[in-house]
């Protein structure tokens, strides 16, 4: 899968998801090691250096099962504003035309809607440019704020693993829900959902 030059935009011009790059190294070994990141996904490592997160994009900008993304706000001019987090598509199936999402928001901005925009953004992109078929998620059986956002946007709760995910630090087992959505769902009705939560934090209505 060619991942050269991806930059997806928002309808609303606020956001944009565009490749990692170098110079982002620093802030995404911040990112992904934050304690509130760390909530609820606790088979992260807790410390990463520069050149472990330089290595990572490395390896994952040349896996094609993989394409990873950071999110900014934008200026009224367009350009950059503020980081808010990352998101990814990965294990990616073409035979069977489905992939699994991820999303990292940026603590600070817990709460403010970017989950929700980056994720359309993905979204959008999976279904309507690359067209697939299925996507899925996955959380951690405490992390009730994120069930409760697929909840709302009417994405399915199709599994709960049983001792799927082994905490790097803990060594301990935990359960593991799992999410999933259609093309045939998100065109229906999923994406009318987002666009109308989307358009109501810009006050676009």
């Amino acid at each position: 899968m060619s991942k050269s030059g991806i930059i997806l935009t928002s309808f609303s011009r606020r956001l944009q998801l565009v490749p990692p790059e170098p110079a982002l190294d620093e802030i995404l070994a911040t990112h992904r090691t934050h304690p509130e990141t760390l909530k609820y996904l606790r088979i992260l490592p807790d410390r990463m250096t520069v050149e472990e997160i330089r290595s990572r994009r490395e390896k994952r900008a040349a896996d094609d099962t993989a394409v990873d993304f950071c999110a900014f706000t934008l200026n009224d001019d367009g350009s950059r504003n503020e980081f808010i987090g990352t998101t990814a598509v990965f294990k990616i199936d073409v035979e069977q035309n489905n992939c699994e999402i991820g999303i990292l928001v940026a603590p600070e901005k817990h709460g403010g809607g970017y989950g929700t925009e980056m994720l359309y953004c993905v979204m959008q992109w999976v279904f309507e440019e690359k067209n697939f078929h299925r996507a899925t998620f996955e959380t951690a059986v405490d992390n009730i704020p994120m069930q409760k956002w697929f909840e709302k946007t009417g994405i399915r709760l199709e599994a709960e693993r049983k001792e799927a995910w082994r905490g790097i630090n803990t060594g301990e087992y935990e359960d593991v829900k799992g999410y999933a959505v259609l093309e045939w769902e998100w065109r229906d009705r999923i994406k009318a959902n987002l666009e109308t939560r989307i358009r109501a934090r810009w006050g676009l209505l």
